[in-house]
C-alpha cells in the first residue's frame, strides 16, 4: 500500500510534494499543482477524501511557493505535528523514523519538516526540564 487511494489527478496536474507515514496501511499525503489562468493552482488530498486535513486545503500563487510557503501551506492543511504526536508523545527519535517527504521540486523538503519536529520537540523538552526544576525547587 501506500499511494494507491490518493484522488486521481486533475488534466495537468502533477504532484510536487508527498508524505509518506510509516504506518500499517502506508498512508501518503501530497500536494499537487496545475497551472490556472490566474496563476498557479494547489491542493493538499490524502487518501480518505480529504478526512485527515485539518485546514484550507487550497491555495494560489502567482509564482511558485517557495520552500518556507510549501511547508506553511501543507502542514497548515495536514498536520503532520498531530499524527506524529498522537503516535508517538514526544519520542522524537520514533517520530523522525515515521515518516519521510519527498519531492523533486523541493529537495530539502524532507529536512525542512524533521527540523521543524526537532525544534518543536526539543523546545517542549526544554520547558519539561524547566518545570521539573521548578516543582524540585518547591
Amino acid at each position: 500500500m501506500g499511494g494507491e487511494y490518493l484522488p486521481d489527478k486533475a488534466v495537468d496536474e502533477v504532484e510536487i510534494a508527498r508524505i509518506e507515514i510509516n504506518s500499517t496501511t502506508f498512508d501518503v499525503t501530497v500536494v499537487y499543482a496545475r497551472r490556472g489562468k490566474s496563476g498557479l493552482l494547489y491542493r493538499v488530498v490524502d487518501e480518505y477524501e480529504g478526512s485527515t486535513l485539518t485546514g484550507e486545503g487550497t491555495r494560489m500563487s502567482a509564482e511558485p511557493l517557495t520552500l518556507g510557503e510549501l511547508e506553511d501551506f501543507f502542514m497548515g492543511s495536514w498536520s503532520l505535528m498531530d499524527v506524529l504526536e498522537a503516535n508517538f508523545e514526544g519520542d522524537v527519535e520514533r517520530m523522525l523514523g515515521f515518516f519521510h517527504a519527498t519531492s523533486n521540486l523541493y529537495p530539502d523538503l524532507h529536512w525542512l519538516l524533521r527540523q521543524r519536529v526537532i525544534e518543536g520537540y526539543s523546545a517542549d523538552d526544554d520547558l519539561d526540564q524547566e518545570d521539573d526544576k521548578e516543582a524540585d525547587d518547591s
